[in-house]
């Protein structure tokens, strides 16, 4: 795709098998990254970090589903989470409720909730160039997510022959918006000191950790 953001990073984790087979690792726990839509799609990027490694294992993309459908697709997978990450928007009220979409999340056991904090688009793109070369991606399992980074373009303005510098928004922009939500989340612990988060063992609570939706 011509003016894809992340074209050279992807073609260099193909070339050096950070594509590939990437399993679910049973002593580290799950993170979930989210980018919410209504009439849209909503995309969920699964990972594990081992180290300076971010393993992209799964990845979920729907359309125009409820909060009790991805409830039960994260149940469905079996995995241990630790955390679910969703944009600034999750914390917006419905008028008809008052309640925010992550309150009906952790109502229905999609907890804890993290709130990513919010910075520029062309920023959080820079940022997921920055971490690209520590990421790992499941070939089957993350094929969609994948192709959604490959075709993750600039806007062009057929006026001018030149290329915006706002993305272009269709089908790859959820998947897409999404990762940069990992690489926003790595900027803030970086910028907030180096913390280096340790990995997350099974000792760690297990029956309290692991992921009961009530749907």
């Amino acid at each position: 795709m011509v003016g894809a953001y992340y074209a050279d990073q992807i073609a260099l984790a193909e070339k050096d098998g950070r594509v590939g087979k990437v399993p679910y690792d049973e002593s580290l726990m799950v993170q979930t990254w989210w980018d919410l839509g209504i009439g849209d799609a909503t995309a969920i990027w699964f990972t594990q970090q081992l180290h300076n490694e971010i393993r992209f294992i799964d990845y979920l993309e729907a359309n125009g589903e409820s909060m009790s459908f991805y409830a039960q697709k994260l149940k469905e997978r079996g995995y241990l989470y630790e955390r679910h990450n969703m944009p600034h928007d999750a914390n917006a009220r419905e008028l008809s409720t008052g309640r925010t979409r992550r309150d009906f999340a952790e109502g229905l056991g999609i907890k804890p909730v993290d709130i990513v904090p919010m910075i520029s688009i062309e920023d959080g793109i820079n940022a997921g160039r920055m971490i690209f070369s520590r990421c790992y991606f499941d070939a089957e399992k993350c094929k969609q997510g994948i192709n959604a980074l490959k075709n993750y373009h600039k806007d062009f303005d057929e006026q001018r022959k030149v290329f915006r510098s706002q993305p272009f928004h269709d089908w790859s922009s959820h998947g897409a918006d999404a990762f940069r939500s990992v690489a926003v989340a790595i900027k803030k612990t970086t910028d907030q000191g180096g913390v280096k988060r340790s990995e997350k063992m099974l000792q760690r609570r297990i029956t309290n950790s692991r992921f009961s939706a009530t749907i």
